[in-house]
């Protein structure tokens, strides 16, 4: 979420944090499409809620409303973190890794 916040960009959010954690991922034995879902969860969908993001300049824009004025209808866009520290916390639906080479292209 701090990159998103950060840098307005939903692409940066994915693939920074994604970069940082794949190795801490992987040491832990955790399938690598858990770190896919978390960058998600808690990057991408936060964006349309930054202002200078180009999510945000659209939705705004589009809609005619401040970007903030929106938040509070845009459940998804700030309750998906929440959810993926559910996950992380209870472990349901956390997949384990199964082939070493998972994270190959094409694999």
């Amino acid at each position: 979420m701090v990159t998103a916040v950060v840098t307005g960009s939903s692409y940066l959010s994915i693939i920074v944090p994604g970069e940082l954690f794949k190795d801490a991922y992987r040491d832990r034995g955790l399938a690598a499409k858990n770190l896919s879902r978390t960058t998600e969860d808690s990057g991408t969908v936060v964006v349309p809620l930054v202002p200078w993001s180009a999510a945000g300049v659209f939705m705004a824009a589009t809609l005619g409303v401040e970007t903030l004025s929106y938040a509070p209808w845009a459940v998804m866009n700030y309750t998906g973190f929440l959810f993926a520290l559910l996950l992380g916390a209870t472990g349901w639906g956390i997949a384990p890794k199964i082939r070493d080479d998972e994270t190959v292209p094409g694999s």
